[in-house]
């Protein structure tokens, strides 16, 4: 991402989460920055339509910008989830809602008894498949 459609991410998250409740805003909280690369890591196949979308509202005053954007729910809806996401796994953002994560689950085969029970059946009927 370019620094111009970073500063339009950041306006346009800037407008669906503003600051308050002595919570950031989306910008304060690097909408624009460190949180619209972990959106763009976690779901890469999203990095062309939202470059169009901020493409699209580059340039303009952000509130028209995304007037217009909430009328086309594909892109209103790509935008949300930019903002979400890039808010919502801020570090500061986490950290402030109490947010402390998942706890460790380690891996192993040590499966109890009712979950084998349960996979028994599914072991003994073997492979079905149906062509996609």
């Amino acid at each position: 991402m370019n620094e111009r459609r970073r500063e339009t991410a950041a306006a346009l998250a800037e407008l669906l989460v503003p600051a308050g409740s002595g919570m950031p805003s989306a910008r304060e909280a690097g909408a624009g920055e460190a949180g619209l690369d972990r959106v763009l890591v976690a779901l890469p196949e999203l990095a062309a339509p939202l470059g169009a979308l901020l493409d699209r509202a580059s340039g303009r005053d952000p509130a028209e910008a995304l007037a217009e954007l909430r009328e086309d729910a594909e892109a209103f809806s790509l935008l949300a989830l930019l903002a979400a996401g890039a808010y919502l796994t801020e570090p500061e953002v986490l950290e402030r809602l109490g947010y402390r994560g998942r706890p460790a689950t380690p891996l192993g085969d040590d499966l109890d008894d009712g979950v084998v029970d349960l996979l028994e059946a599914v072991l003994a009927r073997g492979g079905k498949y149906r062509p996609a």
